[in-house]
């Protein structure tokens, strides 16, 4: 893995104050459970019924292991810098992971919300009431809480609502990185090298999707329709309407977003959109 050099330019790191809390909570639902269940499983006469019952009582702390291994770990730390990042162990201060912005894949939001996942493990583990205790513990108000993850190589690292300020990591991680690969597409560009973001590939005659061809001077404009999709608008003539070309990305979307508006000679929109994130 490469280590990037250089001045830091932002650090985050873990909280797991919540994640405890919740943890003890969620401890104290599986003794009185378990002990529902030995109780059930002692009045029993049917054999059957006695080891339903000390199985039940197992279960819950089964999912407790699993959970605890998470809430106890060592907190991380998230180093960003110009040209990559560093993940460490906060108390140790070891390397766990690290690369460079250009190794990157791509930076996507995970689909679902950390609130719905927390929820789907107090209902498993604990029924209904599990799941209302959850939703209340991780209920942050109003806003967007899914966590962000980094694709480098066939590993997937999440910044989630641990990291005591995720909104700043967010943002230092989105801008950090879409300056490389902003960067690093036009230089290749100029250098007469291909550039491939998803399935579709950027070189100095224009833009290339499949069996589509289009030159730079057919392109009209290129934004985002959603958080994960790209659009590229250009001009067939043996059309009466304007083409689009549809890219499904994360956050490297607006590094292609920004490449081809510089490339046709428009402003970039980058700045209004993350904005609304």
């Amino acid at each position: 893995m490469s280590i990037p050099t250089g001045a830091v330019l932002s650090t985050i790191t873990q909280s797991k104050r919540s994640a405890k809390r919740f943890f003890w909570i969620l401890t104290v639902f599986a003794v009185l459970l378990g002990l529902m269940f030995l109780a059930v499983a002692a009045s029993s006469k049917e054999s059957a019924s006695v080891y339903t019952g000390l199985f039940c009582a197992v279960v819950p702390f089964i999912g407790l292991f699993f959970l605890g291994r998470s809430t106890f770990r060592s907190p991380r730390k998230l180093e960003v810098y110009q040209e990559g990042f560093i993940l460490r162990d906060s108390v140790t201060d070891d390397v766990l992971e690290s690369g460079l912005w250009t190794e990157v894949r791509d930076i996507t939001f995970s689909e679902t919300k950390k609130k719905s996942s927390s929820v789907a493990v107090g209902q498993v583990f604990f029924g209904i009431i599990g799941g209302i205790i959850a939703s209340a513990m991780t209920d942050s108000g109003p806003g967007d809480d899914r966590d962000i993850v980094i694709h480098i190589d066939k590993k997937n690292i999440k910044i989630d609502t641990n990291y005591k300020e995720p909104e700043l990591a967010v943002r230092a991680v989105s801008d950090a990185a879409r300056a490389a690969w902003t960067a690093a597409a036009l230089r290749d560009l100029e250098h007469g090298q291909n550039v491939e973001f998803a399935n579709v590939t950027l070189h100095m005659a224009g833009i290339t999707q499949g069996k589509v061809n289009v030159d730079w001077s057919a392109v009209l404009n290129a934004e985002h329709v959603n958080d994960r999709l790209v659009s590229i608008s250009w001009n067939n003539p043996a059309k009466s309407k304007p083409q689009s070309i549809r890219v499904t990305m994360g956050y490297r979307g607006d590094s292609l977003v920004q490449v081809i508006r510089q490339k046709i000679g428009k402003p970039s929109s980058m700045a209004s959109r993350l904005g609304k994130l």
